[in-house]
């Protein structure tokens, strides 16, 4: 949780490891692309994150390094690069790295920028549930919960079928 007076940067940072980690800027509700994010009358920003490696899952810390280059490149007049450990990579392979260490910056439950504060109030009690069993619980149990769903729909699926049975049965018995 970043918690400081205003004007101390606080937003600055979210915006800094959202992009820094690859992802997009519609996660921040503030910019349309990344060279927005460079300050006016500079032409390239360079953000570096270190993460803190799970050794049974991660040999080092593997840093990831984003270069923002405006003017010249991209199609918006921007360049965006992403490296790891110096390695430029791609866009899938910094979304890998990030999944690997559970880092959801799509999940309202586990990044909470500012201007997302009133979509998060918006969840509905089952996607609010969602996203917090995928911020705080290991994948397989999403995957357990996503199996009873499908179960529950065969049960009653099952059931309307058994009814209809029973139905027409009873029908035959009047008859």
């Amino acid at each position: 949780m970043v918690i400081g007076p205003n004007g101390t940067g606080k937003s600055t940072l979210v915006c800094a490891i959202c992009l820094g980690l690859g992802w997009e800027p519609k996660h921040l509700s503030r910019q349309s692309t990344e060279g927005d994010f460079v300050k006016n009358g500079i032409l390239r920003a360079e953000i570096e994150i270190e993460l803190a490696a799970d050794w049974a899952r991660h040999a080092e810390n593997p840093a990831i390094t984003t270069i923002i280059t405006k003017e010249g490149h991209g199609s918006k007049g921007q360049q965006v690069d992403l490296l790891i450990n110096g390695k430029k990579k791609s866009k899938k392979a910094v979304g890998d790295l990030t999944r690997s260490f559970s880092i959801q910056v799509d999940n309202l439950c586990q990044f909470l920028p500012q201007d997302k504060v009133s979509e998060f109030a918006k969840l509905s009690p089952i996607q609010f549930l969602a996203d917090t069993q995928r911020a705080a619980a290991p994948l397989q149990m999403c995957e357990w919960h996503d199996q009873l769903k499908t179960m529950r729909q065969e049960q009653k699926w099952k059931l309307n079928e058994q009814q209809a049975i029973n139905d027409e049965l009873k029908a035959k018995e009047d008859r």
